[in-house]
């Protein structure tokens, strides 16, 4: 009896555990699936207001539940009962059936039922309490936080009056790389470098191939060269032989044939011969390019270096030789017109002027001469000036490019201004 007492009590409490074990989890699965709906309204609504803006949402809710309420306890009663409460009302006895005497026992069991109350109903889910936090990226308006506030209160049912929190914070986020961009970058570089190893390859076989060539060719050349020296050889004999008196026409005749055949094997010989130097050159060509191919493209850009160094170097001299002709002209300073010692001939224009009743000698000779010398130095002093202004914009614009040369035309030109100053005193 013991035995099967403590039995049924370890099975009563695994049973009962297990229900407790079903009701946690339903209980969590419940609460995760009310956060995800909640989270997702809310992404949803967040998303059509915020353009390109970063945001984080999170939501924690505490779950109860409550029973429903008395009315909806009721019960109702099931399509057949009512059926047979209608048949039983317009019931009527006939001979051969039995009394209707068991429908109304039927029909005060479920008047008893119906008073009694009906199925027990279940326990509904409730959220008692919810804490929303929404993270925003930095940098966001304060009227964009205000509707991002206005957006999830409504999207998540918020309630003030049962304890709900709505939390909006800013924080930086960290800029997300062009994964894409990255990925096509690296791929690129890889597909580059299997196509240098493959184009290495490549060249690597073809100048083993050319070596191979060359070397056969070399041999070529060697067998082809001894044999025209032995049938020269041969050749020569052959004509020392023909040389004596001593041979009768049919040997005669038999040496020449050989003589003649000697030559025309020499003669394909030697065409094989160019042929194979021919070959063997252009191997060698093919050799040289090869090897001078890296090279090359390093000789391209030294040369457009040095055509760029030599342009600049033209252009620097070019600038020189305009500032150098231009600088005669500041150096050398006008000398003041000396209006005693100078003597001005009489322009052709003012003597029709002059009346012809007036002597010239009355005139004193300072009178006459004075408005033709000072007319004189008016129109140098303006040509001065002017050459002046040139001169001034020309050091300006050379003392920004090339200020050490502009620097020694101002110290030259002030030592010749001073050397004639110390001359006229």
């Amino acid at each position: 009896m013991k035995k099967i007492a403590l039995s049924v009590l370890l099975v009563v409490l695994f049973v009962s555990g297990l229900y407790q074990q079903t009701e946690h989890i339903s209980y969590y699965s419940q609460k995760i699936m009310l956060e995800n709906t909640i989270k997702e309204r809310i992404n949803e609504a967040l998303s059509k207001i915020l353009d390109g803006v970063k945001y984080i949402v999170d939501v924690n809710i505490e779950l109860g539940y409550k029973l429903p309420e008395s009315g909806e306890q009721a019960t109702i009663p099931s399509g057949q009962e009512t059926e047979k409460e209608q048949e039983s009302e317009s019931y009527l006895p006939l001979p051969g059936f039995e009394s209707p005497g068991p429908v109304v026992e039927k029909k005060e069991k479920s008047a008893k039922e119906g008073k009694s109350g009906g199925v027990a109903a279940t326990s509904i889910p409730v959220i008692k309490r919810q804490v929303i936090n929404v993270l925003l990226e930095e940098g966001v308006s304060p009227d964009i936080i205000e509707s991002v506030r206005e957006v999830v209160a409504v999207a998540s049912h918020f309630d003030r009056s049962r304890g709900d929190e709505l939390i909006i914070k800013t924080a930086p986020f960290k800029a997300k790389r062009d994964q894409a961009k990255a990925e096509a970058l690296i791929l690129k570089n890889i597909a580059e470098k299997i196509d240098e190893i493959d184009r290495r390859q490549k060249q690597i076989e073809e100048k083993a191939k050319l070596e191979e060539q060359k070397k056969l060719e070399r041999q070529r050349v060697v067998q082809d060269s001894l044999k025209i020296a032995k049938l020269e050889q041969e050749l020569q004999k052959l004509k020392e032989i023909l040389a004596t008196q001593q041979l009768t026409e049919a040997q005669r005749k038999l040496t020449e044939d050989q003589a003649t055949a000697r030559e025309k094997e020499i003669e394909t010989l030697k065409a094989q011969l160019e042929e194979s130097n021919k070959k063997l050159k252009e191997l060698e060509k093919g050799l040289t390019e090869q090897s001078s191919s890296p090279l090359k493209s390093l000789k391209d850009l030294g040369i457009y270096i040095v055509l760029g160094i030599l342009a600049l170097l033209l252009i620097l001299v070019v600038i020189l030789l305009v500032v150098l002709r231009r600088a005669p002209k500041v150096q050398e300073p006008v000398p003041p017109p000396q209006v005693p010692n100078q003597i001005v001939p009489p322009r052709p224009q003012v003597a029709p002027v002059q009346p012809v009743s007036q002597p010239v000698e009355q005139a004193p000779p300072g009178k006459e001469k004075a408005p033709e010398v000072v007319s004189e130095p008016t129109e140098d002093v303006e040509q001065q000036r002017e050459e002046m202004k040139s001169i001034k914009q020309s050091v300006i614009s050379m003392s920004v490019g090339q200020p050490e040369t502009a620097s020694k035309i101002i110290n030259e030109w002030l030592k010749s201004s001073q050397s004639s100053e110390s001359q006229e005193e």
